[in-house]
């Protein structure tokens, strides 16, 4: 990590220190383990002034929209997510090793989950454990407004071709590695699927034996 990566870090200290960086010309355009840069940084955490300085002392500025969609995620800002998508905003793009779009399905802001698979974020099944972090301890849900929010997204998921019957290392489907946990409003939802799944699967067989 060189200055301009410290100094855009610690911005909360001051922009003195990314002024400094940008006067000794270090690499502007240094990227991290996922590809961003610190132009992007700047963005995706609403650091405008820290953006432009970087901008005007000719830091690549191409990710911008993709920065300003996962800024939208944290910011739970819709208005803001659809500008970024209609700008060319990539859902798929990764950030600590996620997508953008699993961040927001991951904080369950199902309005952006569905803007974003409407312009082409990817849906694998195997989200559906991890976007409620059904396998980690340190999970929280707040309330019935949470479980419900979390409910429109996996139906967004499923929607979107997830298969309700992917199983985890464990052998579990996602119904059964939440049982237990009086998620009813996502439990409905994965049973509807199956039964659905089921019902399609019992046609396509009615069909062959045809």
């Amino acid at each position: 990590m060189n200055e301009v990566w410290r100094a855009i870090t610690e911005i909360a200290d001051g922009h003195a220190k990314l002024r400094i960086a940008i006067l000794k010309k270090e690499n502007l355009d240094e990227k991290n383990d996922d590809g961003w840069t610190p132009y992007m940084w700047a963005v995706r955490c609403g650091h405008q002034e820290a953006a432009d300085a970087l901008k005007n002392a000719g830091a690549d500025s191409s990710g911008h929209f993709d920065a300003l969609l996962l800024n939208a995620v944290f910011e739970n800002n819709i208005t803001n997510c659809v500008h970024a998508l209609r700008n060319g905003a990539n859902p798929n793009r990764k950030f600590a090793g996620s997508s953008i779009m699993e961040c927001a399905a991951d904080h369950a802001q199902y309005p952006l989950v569905q803007e974003m698979i409407n312009h082409g974020a990817k849906v694998q099944s195997e989200m559906l454990f991890t976007v409620c972090h059904w396998e980690t301890a340190d999970w929280k849900i707040s309330g019935q407004e949470d479980i419900d929010a979390y409910a429109k997204v996996v139906e967004a998921f499923m929607e979107a071709g997830a298969d309700p019957n992917v199983r985890n290392a464990d052998g579990k489907t996602p119904l059964e590695a939440i049982a237990g946990d009086e998620l009813t409003a996502i439990e409905t939802v994965l049973q509807n699927a199956q039964q659905r799944s089921s019902g399609d699967s019992n046609s396509t067989q009615s069909l062959n034996l045809r």
